[in-house]
């Protein structure tokens, strides 16, 4: 029922349904499911939702690397924050979209500053560290939430470290 659901006449359906097969089985489904994202992401209404459902499918998104890109600058912030988003979850196969991230480090929006210097963090850790955690860190000092649970998660692999267990290193790599 899903995968018809891709060809549906209504554009909110085709996403939800693109989002549940990347939820389900992101290996077996995205040369369905992508395609749709990815077209739904240029226009029409459902943008931010087609956006949002490309994290599922993670590193075997990396096909929507150049689209993610394109996001990254679109005016509105909602798109901007999804996009970054989904760079965060592909990783390190993402690592084209690390320049417009960047830019992103200084929006005037607080949480598409926080979501790139989470992507960064996932997308090269040692590299963008030093850029990506004072905005992290400028963020939580506002009382941002999100950048809590951001830096919480980012730095669990350095403090398991610091206690003796074995540090998985960049964020998104350690799974336990």
């Amino acid at each position: 029922a899903l995968i018809e659901s891709l060809a549906d006449a209504d554009e909110q359906c085709r996403v939800a349904a693109a989002g549940s097969l990347g939820c389900i089985d992101p290996i077996g489904t995205g040369d369905l499911a992508l395609p749709v994202l990815l077209e739904t992401s240029r226009s029409g209404q459902a943008r931010a939702a087609a956006v949002s459902a490309l994290a599922p499918f993670g590193r075997n998104g990396k096909a929507a690397v150049p689209e993610i890109v394109a996001l990254l600058t679109d005016p509105d912030a909602n798109l901007r924050r999804s996009a970054a988003s989904a760079a965060k979850a592909i990783g390190p196969e993402a690592r084209a979209a690390l320049p417009p991230l960047s830019k992103l480090l200084n929006d005037h929006d607080p949480p598409c500053r926080v979501g790139a210097s989470a992507a960064m963090l996932a997308i090269d850790f040692a590299a963008c560290k030093d850029a990506a955690l004072p905005v992290l860190i400028a963020s939580l000092k506002e009382g941002n939430d999100y950048a809590n649970r951001v830096l919480a998660i980012t730095t669990r692999p350095v403090w398991r470290g610091r206690r003796g267990e074995p540090s998985a290193g960049p964020a998104g790599a350690d799974r336990r």
